[in-house]
């Protein structure tokens, strides 16, 4: 209120005094700004702007980048005395990870006169990254990883939101689902024992690490399907705003020899066979061919010639390795040979065959019992 009195004197033998009637100064502003938020994807972000002044404003938000008005601002008024307050609430719903790092500001209008608020900034917290695809053997364990924001944000730098100079984290629930392929239905993996969800980890730059083991993996887990949820509370308080963020599909590979073959089961002595031996996995294992009881290749009836060679296309591995037959071995009935995968971490497979060595009867020299009858012959033993 503005109060001016003025007095003097004004003609012979009189005075006058002159007192103005009371004035007061209504300030049209911005009373409270909007703040930067930060929101679940998927979620609902809101931003709020509040104006007073001696009648309503138009309030409407723009982005700063292009200073184009953004959605339906929803307003309300409310008179104190002389003074109107004006409330208006932008609601930004099913945010994505492009509406991430957006700026806006508030605009109040009372006809061609206006003020604007500074900019602030929405930051959309999302799952990260997470294991797409895990490969592991039949009866070992398999690990998933989900990775997730857990830092609030203040601004498009990337700076931590503070509270009493404190870094500000989101509070988020972790579950996991495994697609039943029975009934073509998502289940909690609380309803099978072989999952184990693991302690969510917070690393110091705000990501969340949430680990999901499958223990004693099968065969018949290869495509087994897998995701993780992460359930952000809302934090009114820190101007957060929660809602559930579920991964894409996350698969199982079981990694195994798929084949192992001789170019010939049966070969002769002297022959040389190659010996192929076919498996699955991420990398390509180190693979090892080895007779049955020894930890090598037996060299009492197959020489090396050429050592075994490893060819990849995606995740299929293949290794071959080329032997000579030196002596027979089907009086015993066979020679069981090995191929080991070894994958690292302790974890291999392995699967064998059997190769059955024969003499090369035209090399061996035969005589007649009666030279008179051609037909009657017999091995000469000392031919062997």
């Amino acid at each position: 209120a503005v109060v001016s009195t003025q007095s003097g004197h004004y003609g012979r033998g009189g005075t006058i005094s002159i007192k103005s009637a009371a004035a007061t100064l209504t300030v049209r502003e911005i009373s409270s700004p909007p703040e930067t938020t930060n929101v679940a994807k998927g979620g609902e972000a809101k931003f709020t702007c509040k104006t007073s002044g001696d009648s309503a404003a138009l309030i409407t938000f723009h982005k700063t980048s292009s200073d184009e008005s953004v959605g339906t601002v929803v307003v309300t008024e409310a008179t104190s005395g002389d003074i109107v307050t004006t409330t208006g609430i932008l609601t930004i719903a099913g945010v994505t990870a492009a509406d991430h790092g957006i700026e806006y500001y508030c605009k109040a209008a009372w006809g061609e006169n206006g003020v604007e608020s500074g900019n602030v900034f929405l930051s959309v917290l999302d799952i990260t990254s997470s294991t797409e695809t895990v490969w592991g053997l039949a009866g070992y364990v398999a690990e998933f990883k989900c990775y997730s924001d857990a830092l609030l944000k203040a601004n498009a730098n990337g700076d931590p939101y503070l509270v009493n100079k404190q870094k500000t984290y989101a509070d988020a629930q972790i579950s996991w689902e495994f697609f039943d392929t029975s009934d073509t239905s998502w289940k909690s993996t609380a309803s099978n024992s072989r999952f184990v969800v693991k302690t969510t980890m917070r690393s110091d730059d705000g990501v969340s690490l949430s680990p999901m083991s499958l223990k004693n993996l099968e065969e018949g887990d290869n495509d087994l399907k897998v995701r993780c949820n992460i359930a952000y509370q809302t934090d009114a308080a820190n101007n957060f705003y929660g809602g559930t963020v579920t991964s894409g599909e996350l698969t199982m590979k079981i990694a195994s020899i798929t084949s192992f073959t001789s170019s010939k089961s049966d070969p002769l002595v002297g022959e040389t066979i190659t010996l192929t031996c076919t498996a699955t996995g991420e990398t390509a294992p180190t693979f090892s061919f080895t007779t049955r009881g020894k930890n090598h290749f037996d060299t009492t009836f197959f020489k090396l010639v050429k050592a075994a060679t490893v060819t990849s296309v995606d995740s299929v591995h293949t290794a071959e390795y080329t032997t000579e037959t030196l002596r027979v071995n089907a009086m015993r009935d066979g020679q069981v040979v090995n191929c080991l995968a070894d994958y690292g971490s302790a974890q291999k497979t392995e699967k064998e065959l059997t190769v059955t060595t024969y003499f090369n009867c035209a090399d061996v020299t035969w005589k007649s019992l009666n030279p008179g009858i051609a037909s009657l012959l017999i091995l000469d033993h000392r031919t062997f």
